[in-house]
């Protein structure tokens, strides 16, 4: 036999046999993660922690839920009416730009100006649009609804959620949830947040500062009003608040003090031309603090001497907290959610609170009412929020609102 060349051959191994494989399995992966680029990311829904803490405790836990609702930017260029002074209508009406202001369409509107305030149509589109969401996602939840508490509590032994307010322009909804109902919800593309429904409380009073007398306010008044140069826009702008209606979101307004007209009751004929108490649900937001008469009368309050900053504006008093300065968050964005339904040009909070006595998720409250308050400002209302409030001493800030 003459010498035959034997082809050469690689010696069969471990790595040898896998490294196509493992190829392959790296050109799938790569190819993967160049689609999966494509596709927008789930973004997770947020729960508040002290939500979850509860719920280790109890069988069920009040919160706030927001969701989302896509909203196209506002083209209208009207504000919320300051016109409906009817406490009793559902929905604001459009108001024309004031005039010789620049119009939110115009061409000499600076770059930096505000988006345009949304049309009472794009208003009305836009309520639908939460009632629309609100009932898909309770839809897919065993939901007692208030109406139904007092029959469907025995014919639901296990709701997921116990409903206390579904909200009109606010895209969210309030109730007690239990465990198994935030695992829905954690799950559900139409919710974004859940947040903890504590109570809130102003805290005692500093012994200096007034409660519902408003002629106790009188220092103060003579002193910030011409601080802020208020004195300037009424004498040489004009600007006295006349045909503004502000909501003074607080304890209440005392309506028949001397400095908002003395009248017997709320109504179109008085300063306070409309309201609610949305802590013990009737149509009488009489202060039994104070705090939300102190805040009143320095907005609006009209005093021979001593006068308000607005001291011819509108007012409505939306009660949220009780005799004890104390309520829910969730009442508290009830009544922003109102204050826009009825023709509120302005939303005045002055609800401070006490830091040192809550605990470490208590802010999370703050953070849903300023959500509300985002939207309520979406929707063509000014929100003012008093800056820190709860200080320690004077001069000092504990809390922003």
């Amino acid at each position: 036999m003459g010498n035959t060349e034997v082809p050469y051959r690689i010696p069969y191994s471990f790595t040898s046999f896998f490294t196509p494989i493992v190829a392959l399995i790296a050109i799938i992966a790569l190819g993967g993660s160049l689609f999966l680029c494509t596709v927008p990311p789930v973004q997770a829904v947020f729960v508040d922690p002290e939500v979850t803490l509860s719920l280790e405790n109890h069988t069920s836990v009040p919160v706030i839920v927001f969701l989302k609702v896509p909203r196209p930017p506002a083209t209208g260029s009207n504000l919320v009416s300051s016109e409906a002074t009817n406490p009793g209508s559902q929905l604001p009406q459009a108001s024309p730009a004031p005039p010789n202001s620049l119009s939110n369409t115009s061409p000499n509107t600076p770059p930096n100006a505000p988006p345009p305030s949304p049309s009472a149509a794009e208003i009305l589109e836009h309520q639908r649009g939460v009632r629309d969401t609100q009932k898909t996602v309770l839809s897919r939840l065993k939901t007692i609804y208030p109406s139904e508490k007092k029959i469907r509590v025995i014919t639901i032994t296990q709701p997921d959620i116990i409903l206390k307010d579904n909200y009109s322009v606010i895209p969210a909804f309030s109730g007690n949830l239990t465990t198994k109902g935030l695992k829905k919800l954690e799950q559900d593309p139409l919710v974004d947040a859940i947040f903890h429904d504590g109570i809130f409380s102003l805290g005692p009073l500093p012994p200096e500062e007034p409660r519902a007398d408003a002629a106790g306010a009188e220092p103060e008044l003579a002193y910030g009003s011409p601080a802020i140069g208020a004195p300037y826009a009424w004498n040489r702008l004009n600007m006295t608040g006349r045909n503004v209606t502000i909501a003074i979101i607080d304890t209440g307004i005392d309506y028949t003090h001397s400095v908002f007209g003395s009248c017997s009751a709320i109504g179109p004929d008085c300063r306070v031309k409309g309201g609610y108490d949305f802590y013990n649900n009737d149509n009488n937001p009489m202060d039994d603090h104070g705090h939300g008469t102190h805040c009143a009368g320095i907005a609006a309050g009209d005093h021979q001497t001593y006068k308000g900053v607005a001291y011819e504006a509108d007012l409505l008093a939306v009660k949220v907290l009780n005799s004890a300065g104390s309520g829910y968050w969730s009442d508290i964005i009830e009544g922003v959610d109102w204050s826009v339904t009825h023709g509120a040009d302005v939303i005045s909070m002055s609800l401070g609170g006490n830091p040192y006595y809550t605990s470490p998720y208590s802010l999370r409250g703050t953070a849903a009412v300023a959500r509300a308050v985002d939207e309520a400002v979406s929707l063509g209302v000014v929100a003012v929020i008093a800056a820190g409030n709860s200080g320690p001493g004077t001069a000092t800030i504990a809390t922003p609102g």
